[in-house]
Order: C-alpha cells, then structure tokens, then sequence
C-alpha cells in the first residue's frame, strides 16, 4: 500500500523557495505541470493536474516558460453531469501577468471575444468560468482535490 503524505516533500518546499524570479517561477510551475515536481504551493500536496487538463499541460507549460505563470485551468466541455443533467464547462485559464502592456492586451482581447473576465488589482488576469447561457458564474478555487 503506497502512503500519500498530506503535505509537501522537503525537497519540493526547497524548490519552491530557492525561486527568486519569475522565470525561476515559471520553470518550476511548468515541471509540475510535467510531473517533474510532486507538489506546488497552493494545491493539494503530492497531487499533480487533474486529468482533463492533461491535453493542456504543453501549452500550459510554455505559457509558464514565456512568463505567463498558470495557476488554475480547466478545459471547456459539455455532456451529462453526475446529476444526470446537462452540464457546461466554460474554458478558462487564471494567470500571473507581471507585463502591464500584455495584461492589457489580454483583457482587451477577452472584452473583444467576449469572454468573462476579471483583473484582479494586484496584476493577475484570470478570466471567470461561466455558464454558457451568460448567467452568473459561480468561481471555485483551483486548490487542488476535494
């Protein structure tokens, strides 16, 4: 039986805090992305993406390479819930932006495509997910399993 330790590894913790800049950060984000790194601050420890981002972990990856870091995503998708309702997926993507031009450029963007979109004022862009319908969204943290 293999044991899950409820928190971060030791030498996780040391990578996470050896990083100085935000291309330190963006490196580290994309190796767990990758699996490279067990656990990242802010999620459930020793858990890496949930399975329907796994088709997204290379884009993920290079968007955290170029020094946009990703924190939170899901893919959009659509079919029957749990419920045995109809349920919708909105697409989204929550994102540190340390440029000023470009977190512009990305909300101008998202206004144009006309996307729900919030920017935080410490300088984050991420957009909201939504209902399809363009009813209220509620937003869940992205912290990992429940």
């Amino acid at each position: 039986m293999k044991l899950t330790l409820p928190w971060m590894s030791r030498a996780d913790r040391r990578r996470w805090k050896s990083a100085r800049t935000v291309a330190d950060l963006g490196e580290l984000m994309s190796l767990w992305l990758e699996g490279e790194i067990a656990s990242r601050p802010g999620y459930a420890p020793r858990y890496g993406p949930d399975e329907e981002t796994a088709h997204l972990v290379p884009s993920l990856a290079a968007l955290c390479r170029a020094g946009y870091i990703t924190t939170c995503s899901q893919p959009g998708s659509a079919g029957t819930g749990a419920d045995g309702l109809w349920w919708e997926q909105r697409a989204a993507v929550e994102m540190v932006v340390t440029d000023p031009e470009l977190l512009h450029l990305l909300v101008d963007v998202a206004s144009t495509a006309g996307t729900s979109r919030s920017s935080p004022p410490h300088g984050t862009a991420s957009p909201s997910p939504g209902t399809a319908d363009g009813s209220a969204a509620r937003r869940w943290p992205c912290s990992g399993r429940s």
